[in-house]
């Protein structure tokens, strides 16, 4: 019966966080995204894997952008020949075991058969953006031609996660990418830690702290420039969260 008790709170806890379950207060961030999606086609998250709180934070933005937008494309860093899956999870539930274990964490899982839920209803399309499992190839390329292809075929916006290093303005990144490509897209990053979110742009702390690091992964000799349009940042350090 407890077992069933925690189940059950669990699952209300997914539903509110990810923006299903009817009106929650808004955290830092979501509503400047949300006033974004109005005006932009693509908004790009990068995240840093495994940080539960920017799944919640990026449930919440897909949950409310396919209520506006109905057909909005999610487009998601997993391998392009796991599709079926997301397919699959549109028109109804799939066992935990098949679900991709590329990001692997419990709570992006959660997010997938929340969003294959609203997908259900017509609200969202679950597009696997990454190369296909064992593919060698230019990753960012590949992916910008998936979301690219989804606006082609109509979607109305696409909301897109991806690691913070893939959401780069930088012209080999999936976000340059994109604005070479004429979209008009919004790129936020996300600086995991501990408490409530902040929204920052360039120069608060949370922005140069997040591209300075990012920066530091980059090829040398590259030119300085705005590679994010802003940071949701947390207030503390997170003590354990997968490197990215």
């Amino acid at each position: 019966m407890h077992g069933g008790i925690r189940a059950a709170a669990g699952a209300a806890f997914l539903l509110a966080a990810v923006g299903l379950a009817g009106p929650c207060a808004a955290a830092q961030g979501e509503d400047e995204v949300l006033a974004a999606v109005a005006t932009h086609r693509v908004v790009v998250m990068g995240e840093r894997h495994g940080f539960a709180p920017g799944h919640a934070l990026f449930g919440r933005i897909a949950a409310e952008a396919g209520r506006r937008f109905p057909g909005t494309v999610v487009g998601l860093e997993i391998p392009a020949d796991r599709q079926p899956l997301l397919d699959r999870l549109g028109v109804g539930p799939a066992p935990p075991a098949l679900l991709p274990r590329v990001i692997g964490t419990p709570s992006y899982r959660d997010l997938l058969l929340a969003l294959g839920r609203q997908a259900r209803g017509g609200g969202l399309r679950l597009v696997a953006l990454d190369l296909p499992w064992g593919r060698r190839g230019d990753r960012d390329a590949f992916m910008a031609s998936r979301v690219l292809g989804a606006l082609a075929e109509g979607a109305p916006r696409a909301v897109v996660l991806v690691g913070n290093l893939h959401a780069l303005a930088a012209a080999d990144r999936l976000g340059g990418r994109l604005r070479a490509a004429g979209v008009a897209c919004l790129l936020v990053g996300t600086l995991p830690g501990e408490g409530s979110a902040r929204w920052g742009g360039p120069g608060g702390g949370g922005y140069e702290a997040l591209t300075a690091r990012l920066r530091a992964l980059l090829p040398p000799g590259l030119p300085p420039g705005r590679e994010l349009d802003a940071v949701v940042s947390w207030s503390a350090p997170a003590r354990k969260t997968a490197r990215r």
